[in-house]
């Protein structure tokens, strides 16, 4: 019979930790006190690394727009609020 390996999915980290019991506490402490990643621009632009952010967006974007993914495109002079489909 043949065995299919689990898959745990891309979101999956092992972590092998080594050392005193101490030591294994402070580092499981401060894997629960690290930031999330924001999921919105907003909350990119507040966070303490901004900068870092920025760079990744920009990276992003320039990666979309190279990629001919989207194409960008000025707004209607009236705005856009009419364009949209009901």
């Amino acid at each position: 019979k043949n065995r299919t390996p689990k898959k745990f999915g891309s979101e999956f980290q092992l972590y092998l930790i080594e050392g005193t019991m101490d030591e294994v506490s402070d580092q499981h402490s401060y894997r629960f006190n690290v930031e999330d990643d924001p999921k919105t621009f907003d909350e990119a632009m507040k966070y303490q690394d901004v900068a870092i952010w920025k760079e990744a967006i920009n990276d992003e974007m320039d990666s979309i727009i190279g990629n001919n993914t989207w194409v960008l495109a000025d707004l209607p002079p009236d705005g856009c609020e009419d364009n949209i489909l009901e």
